[in-house]
């Protein structure tokens, strides 16, 4: 009797203690996934397309400068 009393507890230890690491991991997951939501870098803005093509090193196209048709 007190060896089935003893198996069980320690099946129960056993058990605990894989549930805690398997929690603890589960928590890190979610940490990083928090952490690299935060930290990401910012998406970029899409390019926007010139009606025409701009000489290089123009950064930006105002009609007085790029009027060329």
């Amino acid at each position: 009797m007190l060896s089935i009393v003893h198996g069980a507890e320690t099946q129960f230890r056993h058990e605990s203690a894989f549930r805690e690491r398997e929690r603890a991991v589960l928590a890190a997951i979610r940490e990083r996934k928090a952490y690299l939501a935060e930290h990401r870098a910012p998406a970029r803005a899409p390019r926007q397309v010139a009606p025409w093509p701009r000489p290089i090193g123009v950064a930006s196209c105002f009609e007085a400068a790029c009027a060329v048709a």
